[in-house]
């Protein structure tokens, strides 16, 4: 690059999202009292995942996201909100 350019980037790839980390850290008996609440910004292009913590999620997908959010299992007090494009 030329002092002053700006880089390219392309995307070549995507995918490999995986929520269940996410889960299994609110599960965590060291934390999970911690949080009452954790919002997941995503496009909902994921395998399948249940929230069985005891922590509510709030699932934010991006305007680009699935508009199902098929990958994403509501436990208790969980919400889905799609953003506007």
């Amino acid at each position: 690059l030329k002092p002053g350019q700006a880089p390219h980037f392309k995307r070549t790839r995507t995918g490999g999202t995986d929520f269940k980390p996410i889960i299994e850290f609110l599960k965590n008996k060291k934390d999970n009292k911690k949080y009452d609440l954790a919002v997941v910004i995503t496009d909902g292009f994921a395998d399948k995942v249940y929230n069985d913590s005891k922590v509510k999620i709030i699932w934010l997908i991006v305007p680009e996201g699935d508009a199902k959010a098929k990958a994403i299992g509501l436990g208790p007090g969980d919400k889905v909100i799609h953003m506007g494009s």
